[in-house]
């Protein structure tokens, strides 16, 4: 199997760093009344695109009700189901930072009503980590941060591990009342079929090398569709030792203060079950608030 770059590949990696150059561009340039500007427009922005898609397939009030009335632990299709709700939790963050409540009220509801499971529960688990976690004298203890991703990570990768082999199957469906493939829509039969093609050794240490997966997907099953979980395939492909790297520069990097932490934090669990990497709007949301927490954010 050739895991070497692809067109796919390529495509996949101007996906990757045009958010971020878009972004750079806008603070190098813009003045910070601008910025702050910017923030309301994409929201707004982001909104009316929202508004538009259910506009476009017709959804009922009633659609907006079943959202809130189902089990949003096992149920995964509703009518109002949007990739909207991957992107909104970084504005939810970011005005839950400048206690703007009213905006991050709507941007939770659209979140919510975006149905995406990973991305509610990463709202959820961000808020609590936001107002609970101690981070006062954040500025003398990154390292940790470098270490608690690390260690957190590397845990999540052991897990997914288990849960690709089947270690975990009667846990998740005694917990759910679902088939471990069932609660993770199909993932698993995707997974496998991936690995069942899998022949090549990693280098020791090292992965089986950026975008390899997605080739075997792509071009040697012929399953068009993205693996849909970019941290495990990142796990994979970066092996042990590069992917420990990053995951210690992310979390100490990212630790200069709430918004920052608690954004990257968002990222990786939306990364858990979804091909957020690949998603342009996804990927600029994140940047936007990151630099803003970063270069226009001066409260901390």
């Amino acid at each position: 199997m050739d895991s070497g770059l692809t067109y796919r590949n390529f495509v996949n990696l101007v996906l990757l760093f045009t958010p971020l150059i878009f972004v750079w561009g806008i603070f190098k340039f813009g003045t910070k009344n601008l910025i702050d500007r910017l923030v309301l427009f994409f929201f707004y922005a982001f909104t009316v695109l929202y508004a538009v898609e259910l506009a476009k397939g017709g959804v009922s009030l009633g659609a907006f009700l079943q959202v809130f009335q189902a089990n949003l632990v096992t149920d995964s299709y509703f009518d109002t189901e949007s990739g909207i709700s991957l992107v909104m939790g970084f504005y939810f963050l970011f005005f839950l930072h400048k206690k703007k409540r009213n905006y991050a009220i709507a941007a939770a509801l659209i979140t919510i009503l975006g149905a995406k499971r990973v991305a509610i529960l990463g709202i959820l688990i961000c808020t609590f980590f936001y107002y609970f976690f101690p981070m006062k004298k954040i500025s003398k203890s990154r390292k940790f941060y470098g270490y608690l991703f690390l260690a957190v990570g590397t845990l999540l990768g052991i897990i997914w591990d288990g849960i690709i082999t089947g270690s975990f199957n009667e846990f998740i469906e005694g917990l759910t009342g679902v088939s471990a493939n069932r609660f993770f829509m199909g993932r698993l039969n995707r997974f496998q079929l991936v690995f069942s093609e899998t022949t090549e050794m990693p280098v020791y240490g090292l992965g089986l090398g950026l975008g390899y997966l997605e080739n075997i997907l792509y071009y040697q099953v012929g399953f068009a569709s993205a693996f849909h979980g970019d941290f495990y395939r990142m796990y994979l492909e970066f092996g042990p030792l590069l992917f420990s790297i990053w995951l210690y520069i992310t979390g100490k990097y990212a630790s200069i203060n709430k918004l920052a932490l608690t954004a990257t934090l968002l990222l990786i669990i939306l990364l858990q079950t979804d091909n957020a990497l690949l998603y342009n709007r996804v990927m600029f949301s994140y940047y936007f608030v990151m630099a803003y927490a970063i270069y226009g954010d001066k409260e901390g």
